[in-house]
């Protein structure tokens, strides 16, 4: 379902000074070597603060930084990208697979952020609209449904508890 939005590729712009290029592949290196790490995205989002035009992602670099969070599952990371950044939910792999962040989120069995990725909310969030938030109750109810699937998912029992 990959580009299902219709979706184009950011290509960096010609204008893009130098400087932020290099910027932009250093904290790409360290987001997909790094990514795991709390304090990796906090020293990326220092920098990035410093140089917001490093967010684009440049030739040849086939994943973004918001790819990259999505990848390891960071979901401050993702929304520090998506509403202080600004980062495009929609943009797409340069991989050959044009695949988006909720994508990417999903093939690594983060389910939970790519739908947070595929919210309609989320895209007008990124874009400086107003984000639509989740209750407390709600995020409860879904780790617990969650927690019963994993737990007790080859029952018909708990299958019809968590779609009822």
């Amino acid at each position: 379902a990959a580009g299902q939005r219709g979706a184009s590729p950011t290509r960096p712009s010609p204008a893009m000074p130098p400087k932020a290029v290099a910027l932009a592949h250093e904290l790409l290196t360290k987001a997909r070597d790094d990514g795991g790490a709390d304090a990796a995205w906090a020293e990326i989002f220092e920098r990035l603060r410093a140089c917001p035009a490093a967010l684009k992602r440049p030739e040849p670099r086939k994943l973004s930084l918001l790819h990259q969070a999505a990848y390891w599952g960071r979901e401050h990371a993702v929304k520090t990208l998506l509403h202080e950044f600004k980062a495009d939910p929609g943009e797409l792999t340069a991989d050959g697979e044009a695949q988006t962040a909720a994508d990417v989120a999903e093939a690594q069995g983060h389910v939970v952020l790519a739908a947070y990725l595929r919210e309609p909310a989320t895209a007008t969030a990124a874009a400086g609209g107003m984000l639509k938030l989740r209750s407390a109750e709600d995020e409860a109810l879904a780790h617990a449904l969650l927690d019963r699937a994993r737990d007790h998912g080859a029952e018909d029992v708990a299958w019809k508890e968590i779609l009822a």
